[in-house]
């Protein structure tokens, strides 16, 4: 008969391993606020559809964009290029339509990356793709819990059968007993999330 010895195995967590089993969760660092000046919607941009719906980017044609912060751009159409002239300096951008079905979509690659995109961002006094620039959009960064409300007041309404805009009128009460407690929960909840939109400055209004 063969007897199975047992033999005592010591295992000694590393600090890695320790600190992990008792880190809680949410006690990460929080992610820092989106400066203003790193969101695309406070820079210049040129979009290439708007310049060939307004026959810019044909041949020969000169077009001059000028935007609210005060800087101004005279752009020069070639047959496969486009040329960017600001008051301190010029960029060659190459055009890339791109064909879907029977339509031509207008299109530019980036001249930094050769990256092709619709919209060529201003950032230093270059023009470039967003990811070059290192530019995000406001939508990604602010507002975003009015968004979330907006979409649980949303989901909230249609489990009342009620209209999904913010603020709009709820149907009546019910009356049985178990119909009603369910009516107050959600009813409190949407009142609660639409809250949060007024707080937030909501633009909200019913016509």
């Amino acid at each position: 008969m063969v007897k199975a010895s047992r033999h005592s195995c010591h295992f000694h967590e590393s600090d890695t391993v320790r600190a992990m089993r008792t880190k809680k969760f949410g006690s990460g660092r929080r992610r820092e606020k989106w400066p203003d000046h790193r969101l695309i919607e406070n820079h210049a941009r040129i979009d290439a559809l708007a310049l060939a719906r307004d026959g810019a980017l044909v041949a020969g044609v000169v077009t001059t964009l000028r935007w609210t912060n005060g800087l101004t751009a005279m752009i020069r159409a070639e047959p496969t290029r486009m040329i960017i002239e600001t008051s301190d300096r010029q960029q060659t951008v190459a055009l890339d339509p791109k064909r879907c079905g029977f339509l031509v979509r207008a299109g530019m690659l980036c001249p930094a990356c050769s990256r092709r995109c619709v919209h060529l961002i201003e950032n230093g006094g270059i023009f470039s793709c967003r990811l070059c620039c290192g530019l995000d959009h406001s939508s990604r960064h602010r507002h975003r819990d009015r968004w979330a409300a907006i979409a649980r007041i949303a989901k909230l309404r249609q489990k009342l059968g009620a209209d999904v805009s913010p603020l709009s009128p709820l149907p009546p009460r019910p009356r049985h007993n178990t119909a009603f407690m369910r009516y107050d929960r959600l009813v409190g909840e949407i009142e609660r999330q639409e809250a949060i939109l007024i707080g937030r400055g909501s633009q909200w209004t019913k016509s």
